[in-house]
């Protein structure tokens, strides 16, 4: 388990040796010298785990809550030959589902989340960034996710350019709860614009 602390002001070192005491051999902590955003942020963890030679890994925002078969059930789907999927996303308070990836309107551009049950593996064309499980083959193809993007948009973004090289995001039945947050207007104004610009 590798923790990114994007240049938090409550190191995270420090916050899991006082929860661990002695921190365990399996956990490792990569602090980021400045906040450069989540798209670097996650470069930067997924190439210290493409270091130690794993052929794939999963990503998970500071917030989300798993159930018990989340991780398998993703690893399993890398295994099989995914390079890219995702959980079915449950607000963590109502319990409603928020995110089964999301759609991209070909004609218009315009972005729409699926917020629907899945029983059976189905495709999407973007995956919601808070949990996702993505292969190190893909991630050497299309060099990470966008770092231009510092918040939002950066999974629309990695959908896209995972299309580009013949890869479907897919959306599993196992589940990941999240508290969703409103975004920042600024931010997300200003990484649409990034997104437009990248993929034109």
């Amino acid at each position: 388990l590798l923790v990114v602390d994007n240049a938090s002001p409550y190191k995270a070192s420090v916050a899991l040796s006082d929860f661990f005491g002695l921190r365990p051999g399996w956990l490792d902590v990569l602090e980021m010298p400045s906040n450069k955003g989540f798209a670097s942020a996650f470069n930067a963890g997924s190439r210290k785990l493409e270091e130690l030679g794993l052929d794939g890994w999963v990503n998970l925002s500071h917030d989300v809550v798993l159930s018990n078969d989340t991780l398998a059930g993703l690893y399993a789907a890398l295994e099989q030959g995914q390079s890219l999927v995702g959980p079915t996303i449950k607000n963590l308070n109502t319990g409603a589902i928020f995110s089964s990836g999301g759609r991209i309107n070909i004609w218009s551009g315009g972005l729409s989340a699926v917020a629907h049950e899945v029983t059976a593996p189905v495709s999407a064309h973007w995956l919601y960034g808070s949990c996702f499980a993505i292969s190190k083959e893909l991630f050497q193809s299309v060099n990470g996710m966008n770092e231009g993007l510092f918040l939002y948009f950066e999974d629309v973004d990695l959908g896209i350019r995972a299309a580009k090289k013949g890869v479907t995001p897919m959306v599993l039945s196992v589940i990941a709860e999240q508290d969703p947050k409103g975004p920042s207007p600024y931010l997300r104004g200003h990484s649409s614009g990034v997104l437009a610009s990248s993929n034109m």
